[in-house]
């Protein structure tokens, strides 16, 4: 085969880019569409620049690969400059294959970008065979076009289109294979810089409860002596916001403390449905006089392993945040159902949404888009449910409401 080391060439590129694309912008799991349309466009370019050759006059590359990444891993917006990028390159460089191209990258532009929304919430082993399908259906359709188009019926043709295939679906393979695996090792060394942070937060919450606590109780005692002995209605109002104040900072050290100590509770098996109704009912007050609306819908037979007051306090941190993100006239729902060997617990909300970065920074102590928010509750939350072997996932656009998404394995209740 004529240009085997142009063949090595376009691999080197792609595998370059894709390093290129991790290096630059991977960050905690999450690459940038940018990256992905500097790189991917720079291994279209090079691929086109140095093609590997069969027959004199028909010239192939592995351009399809870095296409089909930066649809894929880019978007929509980043494919359809690549692929403008391509075109505008094939257009430069000439020859009888312009047609060919556009017969052939039209749908298959098309297919990819239909493919997208399959990728976003596809786990890893979903995407990389989505791709490696992709790269294949993608050789396929060049062949054909390119068989058609030359009318050739000899039997090299057929063997080197066969070679082509098996190529391009093997760099896609490795490609999106590579990037998953980058992807994941972002993700852990977040989740490991998280995990470091949040021990020495356990240890810092132990000191705080045992330094402060103990001052904080006399001078709660002391308000409340003067409080009683005081005649003044304008000193007994500064009393009781002192004392307000004071039950505001014990909260937080007992958010804190509930963080750090170890979970000891015995847990037990629990009916998810009767919890949630519990926790409604005794939240629908609150929802009520806040304007809102509350509905529950929870299977029959749930069934998770969880100790019940932690169990209620996360229902009711969540439900108390969905209320406070609502504006008047606003609707909360509740779902539970099951799902293969899992209990998935759903809350979503028509509140004011969030953006991808106050998604991400969710669970970390002190953040919070509350004007008067520490962040803890949630954090202690995420704690609760990582106890119980569970996930939290989270769905949100501004403007338009917050999906809170619990799964927790599924304990079977005999």
């Amino acid at each position: 085969m004529l240009g085997f080391e142009n063949l090595l060439l376009d691999f080197l590129f792609i595998i370059v880019s894709v390093f290129g694309w991790s290096f630059f912008w991977a960050d905690q799991g999450k690459w940038s569409p940018i990256g992905a349309g500097i790189f991917c466009t720079a291994g279209v370019l090079f691929c086109m620049s140095f093609p590997f050759t069969v027959f004199p006059g028909y010239i192939y590359d592995l351009r399809i690969v870095p296409l089909l990444i930066a649809i894929l891993y880019g978007g929509v917006r980043t494919g359809v400059f690549v692929a403008a990028a391509l075109i505008a390159y094939r257009l430069y460089l000439g020859g009888d294959g312009l047609v060919a191209t556009l017969y052939s990258y039209i749908p298959i532009i098309l297919l990819a970008i239909a493919s997208v929304c399959i990728m976003k919430r596809a786990s890893r082993d979903i995407t990389v065979t989505v791709g490696v399908l992709l790269a294949f259906v993608a050789s396929v359709t060049v062949s054909l076009v390119s068989v058609l188009k030359m009318n050739a019926n000899e039997p090299g043709y057929f063997y080197f289109f066969a070679v082509y295939c098996s190529l391009v679906t093997g760099c896609m393979w490795m490609s999106t294979y590579l990037i998953e695996t980058l992807r994941d090792n972002a993700r852990m060394r977040s989740e490991l810089q998280r995990s470091e942070k949040m021990h020495v937060l356990g240890q810092l919450a132990a000191t705080i409860a045992h330094e402060i606590r103990n001052p904080l109780t006399v001078t709660h005692g002391f308000i409340q002596l003067l409080r009683s002995r005081s005649k003044n209605e304008t000193d007994v109002n500064y009393l009781n916001l002192a004392l307000e104040e004071l039950r505001r900072t014990e909260t937080i050290i007992s958010d804190y403390l509930t963080y750090s100590k170890p979970h000891t509770e015995p847990m037990e098996s629990l009916n998810v449905k009767e919890q949630i109704r519990n926790v409604a009912s005794m939240m629908e007050p609150l929802v009520v006089s806040n304007g809102h609306a509350m509905d529950v819908q929870a299977e029959e037979a749930l069934y998770v392993f969880a100790e019940p007051k932690q169990f209620s306090q996360v229902l009711v941190h969540f439900i108390k945040n969905a209320v406070e993100a609502m504006h008047r006239s606003g609707r909360l729902v509740i779902t539970a159902y099951k799902r293969k060997d899992q209990v998935v617990i759903r809350l979503e909300d028509t509140g004011c949404g969030m953006s991808e970065e106050q998604i991400r920074r969710l669970g970390n102590p002190f953040y919070s888009t509350k004007d008067r928010g520490t962040g803890l509750g949630l954090m202690v939350s995420y704690r609760i449910i990582e106890a119980m072997r569970g996930s939290v996932s989270v769905r949100s656009e501004v403007g338009k409401g917050t999906v809170f998404t619990i799964t927790l394995p599924s304990a079977w209740n005999e």
